[in-house]
C-alpha cells in the first residue's frame, strides 16, 4: 500500500506542475502580449525564449505524469488479485448473510407454532376459567336466591304478626296527637290531659314491648340468615379472588404470547436487515466487479495505446532527425550553390570589367605608340594580356560553374522536395501522435473521474481533491489537443 501511495503521490505532484508549468507559460504570454501592445519589441523577444522554455517545462511533466500514471497503473495491477480476492469475500460474506435470513425465517416460523401452542393453551384456559366462574357463579346465586326468599318469607311472618299491632299503634298514635291537640287548645283541662297522655302513653309502651316480643321470636331465624349471608359474601370474596387469579394466570399467558409476537418480529426484523445487507453487499460486490472489469479493460487498452504511442513517437524522433539531417543537408547544398553562384558572378564581374577595359586599354597604348611613350605602352600592353588572361580563365571558370550551378540547383530541389516530404511525414506523424494522446487522456479522465467519485464516497477529500486537480489538468490537455486537431483540420 505504501507503493501505491507513494506511485499515487507522485502522479499528483506531476499533475500540479503540469498546472504550474501552463500558468507560467499562460503568464508569459500575456506579458508578451502587453510588450508587444506597448512595441517593446525587445523585450517581447526576450519573453519568447522563456514562453519556449516553460513550453519545454510542461512538456516534460506532462511525460513525468504519463510515467507516474504507468507506474500506478503498474502498481493497481499487481494489486489486482487480492481485490479479487477482497470481492469473493464480500460474496461469500452476502451468502453468509443471505443464510442466515433464511435460518431466522425459519426460527420465526417456528415461534408462529410456539404462538400457536398458547393460543390454544390459553383458550383451553378460557374454556376453563369460564366453566369454573359460572358453576360458581350459578351455585352463589342459587344460594343468594335462597337466601332472599328466606329473608322475604320471614319479613312476611313478621308483618302478618305484626300487623294488627302495628295498626293498633297507629291509631294510638292518632287519639296521642288529638289529645296533643286538644292539651293545646283546652288548656284548663290540661292536668286531665296529661294524665289521660300518660295513661295513652302507657298503652303505647305496652303496643311496643309486645312488638318487639315477636321481634325477638324471629331473632334467631334473623342472627341465623345474617350467619348464612356472611357466609355467602365469604364465598363471593373467594370466588373474586379465585376469579382474579384466573385472570391474572391468563394475563400471564398473554403476555408470554405478545413476548413470543415480539421475539417473532425481532427475528423477522433480523432476517428483513440480514435479506437487505445480503442484497447490497450483493450489489456492491457486482457494482465492484463491474467497476473492475470496466478498470481492466480500460487498462488494457491504455496499455496497447502505449504500445501504439511509443511506436508513434519512435517513428516521429527518426521522422525529426530525418528531418533535422535533411535539413542540415539541404542548408550545405544551399551553401554550396551559393558560393558557385558568388564564384560564377565574381567570374561575370572579371569578365564584363575586362571587356569594358580592354578596349581602353587598346587606344591608351595606340595612344602611346603615338606619342613614341613606349613605356607607358608597354605597362597598358602588360595590362591589357593580364585582363585577357583573366578574362579566359574568368570565362572558363564560370563555364565550369554553369554546370556545377545547375547540378547544385538540382541537388537544392531534391534536398528541398525530400525535407518537403519529410515534414509532411513528419507533420502527419505528429498529428498521429496527438490524436493517441487524446486518446490516452480520453481514458485517463475517464479512470480519475471513477477513482475521484470513488474516493469523495469514502470520504477521503484530500486524494478527491488531488484527483480533481489531476482531472482539470487532463481536461485542459485534451481540450488543447482538440482544439490543434481542429484547427489543422480546417487549413487542411
Amino acid at each position: 500500500l505504501s507503493v501505491e501511495a507513494k506511485a499515487r503521490r507522485g502522479r499528483f505532484e506531476a499533475a500540479a506542475l503540469i498546472a504550474d508549468r501552463r500558468r507560467e507559460a499562460a503568464s508569459l504570454e500575456a506579458e508578451q502580449q502587453k510588450a508587444v501592445e506597448d512595441e517593446e519589441y525587445e523585450r517581447a523577444d526576450e519573453l519568447e525564449s522563456a514562453i519556449d522554455d516553460a513550453k519545454s517545462k510542461c512538456e516534460l511533466a506532462v511525460r513525468d505524469w504519463y510515467t507516474a500514471q504507468q507506474q500506478c497503473e503498474d502498481v493497481a495491477a499487481r494489486f489486482a488479485s487480492i481485490v479479487e480476492e477482497k470481492g469473493a469475500v464480500r460474496l461469500r460474506y452476502s451468502e453468509a448473510l443471505s443464510a442466515l435470513s433464511t435460518a431466522l425465517e425459519a426460527k420465526a416460523s417456528a415461534v408462529d407454532g410456539s404462538i400457536e401452542d398458547l393460543e390454544r393453551e390459553n383458550a383451553e384456559h378460557e374454556v376453563n376459567v369460564a366453566d369454573t366462574l359460572e358453576d360458581d357463579l350459578s351455585r352463589l346465586k342459587a344460594l343468594r336466591r335462597v337466601l332472599e326468599e328466606r329473608e322475604a318469607e320471614v319479613a312476611q311472618k313478621i308483618q302478618e304478626k305484626t300487623g294488627g299491632l302495628v295498626a293498633e299503634r297507629e291509631e294510638k298514635v292518632t287519639r296521642r296527637a288529638a289529645v296533643e291537640a286538644e292539651l293545646e287548645e283546652i288548656r284548663e283541662q290540661m292536668r286531665l290531659k296529661e294524665e289521660e297522655l300518660a295513661e295513652v302513653q302507657g298503652e303505647v309502651d305496652e303496643v311496643d314491648s309486645k312488638i318487639l316480643k315477636v321481634e325477638q321470636k324471629f331473632q334467631k331465624q334473623q342472627d341465623k340468615l345474617a350467619a348464612e349471608r356472611r357466609e355467602i359474601e365469604e364465598d363471593e370474596a373467594k370466588f373474586e379472588e379465585q376469579r382474579e387469579g384466573l385472570l391474572s394466570e391468563q394475563e400471564v399467558i398473554r403476555d408470554r404470547i405478545e413476548g413470543e409476537r415480539q421475539r417473532k418480529q425481532g427475528l423477522a426484523d433480523a432476517s428483513k436487515m440480514a435479506a437487505e445487507s445480503s442484497v447490497k453487499a450483493k450489489a456492491q460486490v457486482e457494482e465492484e466487479e463491474a467497476a473492475a472489469r470496466r478498470t481492466v479493460e480500460l487498462r488494457s487498452e491504455l496499455s496497447e495505446l502505449r504500445a501504439e504511442e511509443s511506436e508513434a513517437s519512435l517513428q516521429t524522433d527518426s521522422l525529426r532527425a530525418k528531418v533535422e539531417s535533411s535539413a542540415l543537408d539541404l542548408e550545405g547544398r544551399r551553401e554550396a550553390l551559393r558560393s558557385s553562384l558568388a564564384r560564377a558572378e565574381e567570374a561575370r564581374a572579371t569578365i564584363s570589367e575586362a571587356e569594358e577595359r580592354l578596349p581602353k586599354l587598346e587606344q591608351e597604348k595606340k595612344a602611346a605608340v603615338a606619342k613614341k611613350n613606349f613605356k607607358d605602352a608597354a605597362k597598358f600592353s602588360s595590362e591589357a594580356k593580364a585582363l585577357e588572361e583573366g578574362k579566359r580563365e574568368a570565362e572558363g571558370t564560370l563555364e565550369e560553374l554553369e554546370g556545377t550551378v545547375v547540378d547544385c540547383e538540382a541537388r537544392v530541389a531534391e534536398a528541398e522536395r525530400e525535407a518537403e516530404d519529410l515534414g509532411s511525414e513528419l507533420e502527419a506523424a505528429e498529428k498521429e501522435g496527438r490524436k493517441l494522446q487524446d486518446r490516452h487522456l480520453r481514458i485517463t479522465i475517464d479512470m480519475v473521474t471513477r477513482a475521484m467519485e470513488a474516493a469523495a464516497a469514502s470520504e477521503n477529500f484530500d486524494d478527491a481533491a488531488s484527483l480533481q486537480n489531476e482531472l482539470e489538468v487532463a481536461q485542459e490537455l485534451k481540450r488543447d489537443i482538440e482544439a490543434s486537431l481542429a484547427e489543422e483540420d480546417a487549413e487542411a
